[in-house]
């Protein structure tokens, strides 16, 4: 029940922002609109509400582990672009990921693909074709902490 009041408490606090007036009609519809919303969504709400705090630990933990690795991968292509030989040796490859859902498996695509030196060119189920600047991109890849926790996000 606290997250229900929670949750329409929310709710009809971003209609009071969003509407242009605050006035009696306004504040019912939004009270009446926000009512429905939480009927509509009741049993995902209860469903999810066990496991989405450890899902929003874990996604502030992706975050960061995504942010430390563009940061890493943007010296890493800066040095490569602004050093005196190019040293670079481009490949693509196929990596299988044991994640099961769609959903995950864009975001990891999208992850490899924000990282500078790698890019996503095809999901085919669960392959991903991957293509890296250098081999320490593709290694990087095939035992990756984001992949680790985007499994534990889907398992909770």
């Amino acid at each position: 029940m606290k997250s229900y009041i929670g949750i329409f408490t929310l709710l009809y606090a971003f209609w009071i922002i969003l509407s242009e007036r605050v006035e009696v009609e306004s504040l019912t519809v939004g009270a009446v609109v926000c009512v429905g919303v939480l009927l509509y969504n009741s049993k995902i709400i209860e469903r999810k509400r066990k496991s989405s705090f450890k899902k929003v630990w874990l996604l502030f933990r992706f975050v960061g582990v995504l942010l430390k690795e563009i940061v890493i991968s943007n010296f890493q292509v800066a040095a490569i672009v602004l050093g005196r030989k190019l040293e670079i040796d481009p490949q693509v490859f196929e990596y299988r990921t044991v994640l099961k859902t769609d959903k995950y498996r864009t975001v990891l695509a999208n992850a490899i693909t924000l990282t500078p030196g790698t890019i996503t060119l095809a999901i085919d189920g669960d392959n991903l074709t991957i293509h890296g600047l250098r081999k320490e991109n593709i290694d990087g890849v095939v035992d990756s902490e984001i992949e680790k926790i985007l499994i534990q996000i889907e398992g909770a």
